[in-house]
């Protein structure tokens, strides 16, 4: 239109080439636009899966959490029941000391009294012994007596040997009295023999009861630390479970920690690129102002002109036109821009939250993994400690059998004995009688000798 104006079209032609200049700032200008709004929507594209990611590993998450507070709380009822079978162990070992205490006593009087049996029986055994010899002796010698007695009746010459008679005989008569005291001592032992033998059967029976009370507490012991020990198992395989789902859970969370962070860098990529837009759109405005003015030159240029500038005035309303166009547009834009900023600061406030929440989670997974890993050695120990406790049962159920084994001898050993002290007091009776039967044939050499005496008279 400038160059049909001819001269008239000089000032027209300044206009259009500064409005051309304009148009291909904005132009510029806009393609950036473009371009930084496709990576725009490109990031957002990526930070909205990445999100959607997040949120869906937070749900599996979020189920495995339950699978491990169901696995804890497993756990607790387990060391609850552990805890209770620890009390009935400690109650069966204090049941079993106070036993042991007991069968201790009863020992220690089988003890006593067999010490004090060995010694009467060794007494007794000597006295009858001496007593056994001490009658032979009278026996024999009462027999030669009597015999020589017999040889001297009716001898007129045996006066002395006669006297030698009833004096040998008075001296047997009191062997015979010792011989009968000793008699009397013996059953006395014997006696007191009898007595040690109720007193020691009585404490093998009290020992043997014990025994049998402790072997019960062993295997009660037994039974329970062979059922704490299954649990213990059981309970070490739950925590291990357990451990393993919470280092996933762990590992989830630094992965959603790291995701969280990347997502924050992504929006500060977005951030940046709405600022951007938004300069350059503030930019694509004040041109679009510098065109309306232009074009209101262009107006008045085309007025000028006269005929001439009719095309002008066209052209200008279109320029006019273009530039309010360009305006809106911009406007339009810079409320886009400003809605994503403040749809991107919500966002950042929302992810740093969650990034905070899960550095504390990151921290109270450390604590756990720590708790658990305590738990676990407990555990251990514990599992330990039941071992030993079944290992002593066993031990205990061995002495225990050998200790009742012991007691059934000591028992055997009472009942032998009191047959051996019954026939020694059958033999000490008969030694009686011997000496009874001996006194009575030392009465009749006395007599013998008194006749003989008064014959030599």
């Amino acid at each position: 239109e400038a160059a049909r104006a001819g001269e008239h079209g000089r000032g027209f032609a300044v206009v259009a080439d500064e409005v051309r200049a304009l148009a291909e700032t904005a132009e510029t200008g806009a393609a950036e636009v473009q371009d930084r709004a496709a990576a725009i929507r490109d990031e957002i594209r990526a930070l909205g899966l990445a999100i959607r990611a997040a949120a869906a590993r937070a749900v599996a998450e979020a189920a495995t959490g339950a699978r491990v507070a169901r696995q804890l709380e497993t756990a607790r009822t387990d060391l609850g029941s552990l805890a209770e079978g620890a009390q009935g162990i400690l109650a069966e070992a204090l049941r079993a000391e106070a036993t042991t205490r007991e069968a201790q006593g009863g020992a220690e009087q089988v003890a006593s009294a067999a010490e004090q049996q060995a010694a009467a029986a060794a007494q007794a055994q000597r006295a009858v012994a001496q007593q056994t010899e001490a009658l032979d002796q009278g026996q024999a010698t009462a027999e030669a007596l009597a015999a020589l007695a017999e040889t001297l009746r009716g001898d007129a010459s045996a006066r002395a040997s006669a006297e030698e008679i009833g004096a040998a005989a008075d001296v047997l008569s009191a062997s015979i009295l010792e011989v009968s005291g000793a008699a009397a001592e013996i059953l006395a032992a014997i006696d007191q023999i009898s007595r040690g033998l109720t007193l020691q059967s009585a404490a093998a029976r009290q020992s043997a009861t014990a025994m049998a009370a402790i072997e019960r507490a062993a295997a009660g012991a037994r039974t329970g630390a062979d059922r704490a020990l299954a649990q213990v198992a059981a309970l070490a395989e739950t925590l291990h479970e357990a451990r393993a789902a919470l280092d996933g859970l762990a590992d989830g969370v630094g992965q959603a920690l790291d995701g969280m962070r990347g997502s924050l860098d992504r929006l500060g990529t977005i951030e940046a690129g709405t600022g951007r837009i938004e300069t350059i759109v503030e930019g694509i405005a004040l041109v679009a102002v510098q065109i309306g003015m232009l074009a209101v030159t262009g107006a008045i240029e085309a007025a000028r002109a006269g005929e001439a500038g009719q095309g002008f005035a066209l052209v200008s309303g279109d320029i006019r036109a273009l530039s309010r166009d360009a305006a809106g547009g911009a406007e339009r834009i810079r409320g886009t821009v400003r809605t994503i900023r403040d749809g991107a600061a919500a966002l950042r406030r929302a992810l740093e939250r969650s990034v905070a929440a899960a550095e504390a989670e990151v921290a109270k997974n450390r604590a756990l993994t720590a708790g658990l890993a305590a738990v676990t050695a407990d555990i251990a120990d514990l599992e330990r400690a039941n071992r030993e406790i079944a290992r002593g049962a066993d031990d205990i159920l061995t002495a225990a059998a050998g200790i009742a084994a012991g007691a059934r001898q000591i028992a055997t050993a009472a009942e032998e004995a009191d047959r051996a002290s019954t026939e020694a007091a059958t033999a000490a009776r008969q030694q009686a009688r011997g000496a009874e039967d001996l006194a009575a044939a030392v009465e009749e050499i006395a007599l013998l000798a008194d006749e003989l005496q008064g014959a030599d008279e």
